[in-house]
């Protein structure tokens, strides 16, 4: 998937009983320069849940389905799953990184016991997920991309002054040449006229 069509580097499913959990991973995955959708904060509160979740999904490089016992049974959910799942089959480079929350691996969802998961309970979640969420390629995460952009939009304000200011002085410059080009011609002329009176 070519990084330029994302917006986002994960979708985040979750339940909403799950929020609390997820806000604490969204701030340290985020952390490492990953670009999260979250629903929260990302979803356009002018669009519908359905619509939301689908652009999520279709403007993310992965998605994380947080799995607990709650959000396997709701129904939005289990749309996001679902659209993410037919996603990772239909696109080579999305993957659904299931993160195990409270549900028993019998209790997964469809699918997903073929998964390999990531227990949250484990010391190292956060390094696994962020590992997951970049990928074996060396593609830069939408979130560097991000960040990098907004350094080349200052450096390019900054070049942009500079250049105004160059300008100015550029203009300071041929006014005092033009001057002084008039003040010689005056001399010359000045010249001419003793000359031509002696």
């Amino acid at each position: 998937m070519e990084v330029e069509s994302c917006h986002y580097d994960a979708y985040l499913i979750h339940g909403s009983f799950d929020k609390l959990v997820v806000e604490k991973v969204l701030k340290a995955v985020e952390s490492h320069k990953i670009r999260c959708c979250y629903a929260p904060r990302d979803f356009k509160s002018t669009e519908s849940t359905e619509a939301n979740i689908n652009e999520a999904v279709a403007l993310s490089r992965c998605a994380v389905d947080f799995l607990s016992r709650n959000s396997i049974r709701e129904n939005w959910c289990k749309h996001a799953r679902e659209l993410a799942v037919v996603k990772s089959i239909e696109v080579e480079d999305f993957v659904v990184i299931p993160a195990i929350l409270d549900v028993k691996w019998s209790d997964l969802p469809y699918g997903y016991k073929a998964r390999k998961t990531i227990q949250m309970d484990s010391q190292d979640f956060i390094p696994t997920l962020v590992k997951a969420i970049k990928g074996p390629t060396a593609d830069p995460c939408y979130g560097e991309l991000r960040s990098e952009n907004e350094n080349v939009k200052q450096e390019n304000n900054l070049l942009r002054s500079e250049n105004e200011n160059l300008k100015a002085e550029l203009q300071e410059m041929r006014q005092q040449l033009e001057d002084s080009n008039a003040l010689i011609r005056q001399q010359k002329a000045d010249m001419q006229k003793e000359v031509t009176f002696n």
